[in-house]
């Protein structure tokens, strides 16, 4: 699947998408905006949209785009936090088990529900 750029700004009511080296279409929404230049890509190729992927960026007013960058940035960051925690989760609760320790204090001890001790301990540690 090949991807595209694309920009969009905002003009009169509309989103207005310039495809790099393909043309321009528009939508009302974000989200049209977003099914649009797929549609444009495929129609103009004579592909199938299936085929095809674009990555719009949306001109953002205020300065707002670099905000919403490191925003997206701090919440993929935040996520793989929240996997490696997890792990970590994974990995103490099945080495406390282990050792003859039960769910109940397992949970007490990591501050988590007994279901999520049972949950973890089933879950495969993947590394």
């Amino acid at each position: 699947m090949k991807t595209y750029q694309a920009k969009a700004v905002r003009e009169d009511g509309w989103w207005v998408v310039h495809v790099d080296g393909i043309g321009v279409t528009q939508g009302r929404s974000v989200a049209e905006a977003r099914r649009m230049a797929p549609d444009l890509v495929a129609a103009v190729l004579d592909v199938d949209v299936e085929s095809v992927e674009v990555d719009v960026e949306f001109d953002l007013p205020c300065g707002a785009t670099e905000k919403v960058r490191e925003a997206r940035d701090a919440t993929r960051r935040a996520a793989e936090v929240q996997q490696e925690a997890a792990e970590q989760q994974r990995r103490v609760v099945k080495q406390l088990k282990a050792s003859g320790l039960s769910g109940t204090d397992v949970a007490a001890i990591l501050g988590v529900s007994t279901q999520r001790v049972s949950q973890l301990a089933r879950d495969r540690v993947t590394s």
